[in-house]
């Protein structure tokens, strides 16, 4: 649903759904697309928070750790 927002341009409940799933079954796709609808509606410190995994209380894993790991593997 989070995707579908998203392309229709409302970044708001885009973001809704991002959150709802990252705090459900983070994972890697709505961690980057919750990064990306942040950066649409220019708030970059949450931005910034989701990319580090903050914006998700007592979640470990961030995008910015599984990017890393992608790019030490490939």
């Amino acid at each position: 649903l989070g995707d579908v927002y998203k392309r229709q341009g409302q970044y708001s409940d885009a973001i809704n759904s991002y959150e709802h799933i990252m705090s459900m079954a983070p994972n890697l796709k709505a961690g980057y697309n919750l990064t990306i609808c942040y950066f649409a509606i220019g708030d970059r410190e949450k931005m910034k928070k989701a990319f580090q995994g903050k914006s998700i209380p007592g979640k470990r894993s961030s995008l910015y750790q599984k990017c890393r790991i992608t790019w030490c593997i490939q």
